[in-house]
């Protein structure tokens, strides 16, 4: 009894030990010693486009089962990343690319924003909308 009265002490001891040997010694480095995590709620440009494709894959499937064909309107901070959207959304759900779509993606920078949405031209209504802090 004595035994694993001991060495239920002598452990946690070996252990604080060993924990304590991975410190180095001297003082801390000044400053950060590593970098600061962005923003709350800042992507990266791949980040937010992988997001925008998920969001968006979301809603056509739920609202458009059969695919649709959507048109582009971008400015050109954003007209690559909405071509991409696109494009990635195509083996998902369906959606293609069509000019004169009544469907269109818009899509502008406004900032360190991007807003993009889904717009039907016919009643002017947005059916789909995403604000991102985009980060460079």
């Amino acid at each position: 009894m004595r035994v694993s009265v001991l060495s239920a002490l002598i452990l946690p001891l070996f252990a604080g030990c060993a924990w304590l040997s991975g410190v180095p010694a001297g003082t801390p480095p000044e400053g950060a010693i590593v970098e600061n995590a962005p923003t709350a709620g800042e992507m990266t440009r791949r980040a937010a486009e992988n997001y925008l494709v998920a969001s968006l894959a979301a809603y056509t499937l739920q609202n458009m089962p059969g695919g649709a064909m959507i048109a582009i309107q971008a400015d050109p901070a954003t007209r690559v990343v909405a071509e991409a959207v696109l494009r990635n959304l195509k083996p998902i759900s369906a959606i293609t690319f069509a000019p004169d779509s009544p469907l269109v993606l818009r899509s502008r920078a406004d900032g360190n924003r991007w807003i993009f949405q889904l717009y039907r031209l016919t009643d002017q209504t947005i059916l789909w909308q995403e604000r991102l802090a985009v980060r460079d």
